[in-house]
C-alpha cells in the first residue's frame, strides 16, 4: 500500500527542512523525526529489550543515546533529503515505531524499521515500509534499496519478501552476521 505526501509542508523546530515530508497510509501518519521524541521514542522502542533485540546494538539503549540518535537523524534529513519517520496510528496518535531511509556506509539507502511489541503481526511494518519506499523510489529515483537483517527476526524478513526483496546473502554488520535483502526498482 504506498503512501502519499500530505499536502502541508511540515517544519520541525531543530530542522530547515520544509518540504512535504509527512506520509500517510490507511492506519499511519509518517512524520520526520524530531527532538521532542526522544522520550517516547525510548520508551516504545530502545527501552524493549524484546524490540532492542533486533537493533543495533542488540540491547537497550540509554535515553541520553536515543537523544544523540536523534540528532543524527535530523542532519541526515538536511544532507541527503530522507531520514527516519516516526509511525503514529492515525486513529489515536500514538507512537508505534519508526521507518526510514538511511545513507549507510553501502551504496544503496537502506530500510529501517522496527514497531512495538504492541502492534506486532499488524502488517504495520509492510505498510509503513512500502509507504517509505514509494517515497523513495518516486522522490529520490532511487536504482535500489538495502534492508539488513538479524537473522533469527523471521518475521522481518517476511515483511522484506511481502514488499518484493530479495535475499543476497550475509554480511557482516554491527559485529554481527546480517542477512542482506535488496529491492530494485523496475
Amino acid at each position: 500500500m504506498a503512501g502519499r505526501a500530505a499536502q502541508q509542508p511540515i517544519r520541525w523546530a531543530d530542522s530547515p527542512v520544509s518540504e512535504p515530508l509527512v506520509l500517510e497510509t490507511s492506519r499511519l501518519r509518517l512524520v520526520p523525526i524530531a527532538t521532542a521524541d526522544a522520550e517516547e521514542w525510548w520508551g516504545t522502542i530502545w527501552s524493549d529489550l524484546d524490540v532492542a533485540r533486533y537493533l543495533p546494538p542488540q540491547g537497550i539503549l540509554p535515553v541520553e543515546a536515543v537523544r544523540e540518535r536523534i540528532r543524527i537523524a535530523m542532519e541526515h534529513w538536511v544532507t541527503h533529503g530522507f531520514g527516519i519517520w516516526m509511525l503514529r496510528e492515525t486513529r489515536s496518535g500514538s507512537l508505534v515505531g519508526h521507518c526510514g531511509l538511511l545513507a549507510n556506509e553501502s551504496s544503496d539507502p537502506e530500510l529501517v524499521y522496527a514497531l512495538c511489541r504492541q502492534v506486532w503481526g499488524r502488517g504495520l511494518a509492510t505498510e509503513a515500509a512500502a509507504a517509505v519506499l514509494a517515497y523513495a523510489f518516486d522522490t529520490h529515483n532511487l536504482a535500489q534499496v538495502s534492508a539488513y537483517v538479524f537473522p533469527r527476526n523471521t518475521a522481518s524478513s517476511r515483511v522484506l519478501r511481502k514488499l518484493d526483496f530479495h535475499a543476497e546473502g550475509q554480511v557482516r554488520r554491527f559485529q554481527a552476521h546480517l542477512d542482506h535483502f535488496v529491492l530494485r526498482h523496475e
